[in-house]
């Protein structure tokens, strides 16, 4: 383009800069670029968009929301969704299959390939490999800064911000700002709960509280067993707890679950997570998959897994309500037992062995206050089942099964 004149100047800066008031040549320029678009790059265009002349779109199809531009020299190809308000600023390359929400922005050198060549053979030079694609997904709200690199099979949680020159290799929850090389999560957008110690359990165990300064360090990640039971809504609308333990929390899960239903109820609760998060020796055990030393996430030979329950509970904002307690489940209720606190609702999730799951239940049991209830879980695995009809039977408690969880209450005296 040629900026030795004033129309020349204007016609650069409406392409380069297409946030601009357009003019009237401006408009019905765009009619003839959505025409050639819709015919040769399977476009959808919505009201109120611009796409530059300048701009090279070679899409298989293209999706551009009401009122959203794609300025001069910006490279799009493969096959693009963008939501409406969205902009793809200057030289910025969109390629393969790439879907992104509403109201992001797209800087200027940002790269985001939803492709990747295949690199397994290595008899075969990475060219003539075949393509693979997996797609990346953008939330809403997204800020991609200058010169990020987003690579194949991300998503990107809505109102997330990505620092310029990010290298974004895996996935991120919503409200996260992300930087660096790996990207990684600098802090939550979110405004922290407060600092202060809260809870009655938490108060009496930490003179400063446990999330204090604690920015998640993994995204969000609650896989677990049967975490969202009818029996906790059930059990937590009718004893209406002021204080909750659980013994064996893993990820979180469960606990983030019952936090979630105590603050839908307007309940003022505690939850007390009772975990070593050194795993048991089946996680030891098991090389990969669900449930093995991929998930302790281990470093130095020790297991991560405490600060991905942390990072859990910090996404999901519960840090008022739920408070860990790194010690065994026997322990804790010794420590329970010398503090003389009686917890409404015990849910036990801890190792299925008997030894161990007997341990739990006479430990956790004499805890337990007047007209609560123990919810136990894995009730099918063979030792919890002899360990919990063993209990039942010394006619102290009643026992209810259902299903794979299993109720204990006090015995009318």
């Amino acid at each position: 383009m040629d900026i030795s004149t004033t129309a020349g100047f204007e016609d650069v800066a409406a392409s380069f800069e297409p946030w601009l008031q357009r003019r009237p040549a401006d408009i019905e320029q765009q009619k003839a670029v959505h025409a050639v678009l819709r015919e040769k790059a399977g476009a959808v265009i919505g009201a109120g968009c611009y796409v530059s002349p300048e701009a090279r779109v070679m899409t298989d199809r293209l999706h551009l929301g009401n009122r959203s531009w794609i300025a001069a020299g910006a490279i799009v190809r493969g096959s693009v969704h963008l939501g409406s308000d969205c902009s793809v600023n200057p030289y910025a390359h969109i390629a393969g299959r790439v879907r992104i929400g509403n109201f992001c922005r797209i800087a200027s050198l940002a790269s985001i390939y939803g492709f990747n060549h295949g690199t397994d053979q290595i008899d075969v030079p990475i060219g003539a490999q075949q393509v693979t694609s997996k797609g990346i997904v953008l939330g809403d709200d997204v800020w991609v800064g200058a010169n990020v690199v987003i690579v194949d099979g991300v998503e990107i949680g809505s109102h997330c911000v990505i620092a310029g020159g990010a290298v974004v290799t895996k996935s991120f929850p919503p409200y996260q700002i992300i930087g660096g090389n790996p990207a990684r999560v600098i802090r939550d957008r979110r405004p922290p709960a407060p600092a202060t110690v809260t809870g009655e359990v938490r108060g009496l165990l930490f003179s400063e509280d446990p999330y204090a300064d604690y920015a998640p360090t993994l995204p969000r990640d609650l896989q677990g067993w049967d975490s969202e039971n009818s029996v906790f809504k059930s059990i937590i609308s009718e004893v209406k707890p002021k204080l909750i333990v659980e013994v064996g929390t893993w990820k979180g899960a469960s606990a983030i679950h019952m936090a979630k239903l105590c603050r839908q109820l307007g309940l003022s609760t505690e939850i007390v997570c009772v975990d070593t998060w050194l795993g048991n020796w089946q996680h030891w055990a098991r090389k990969d998959g669900v449930g093995s030393r991929v998930d302790l996430r281990l470093k130095n030979g020790f297991p991560g897994l405490y600060h991905q329950f942390l990072s859990n509970v910090v996404h999901e904002n519960m840090q008022d309500i739920i408070t860990p307690l790194p010690l065994t489940g026997i322990a804790g209720a010794r420590l329970f037992a010398a503090y003389k606190l009686k917890p409404q609702v015990i849910y036990i999730d801890g190792d299925h062995e008997y030894e161990s799951a007997i341990s739990d239940l006479r430990g956790w049991l004499p805890q337990l206050a007047d007209g609560g209830v123990l919810i136990g879980d894995d009730y099918k695995f063979p030792g919890v089942e002899r360990a919990a009809q063993e209990i039942a039977a010394e006619g102290q408690w009643l026992l209810d099964v259902l299903d794979n969880k299993f109720l204990i209450r006090r015995a009318p005296r």
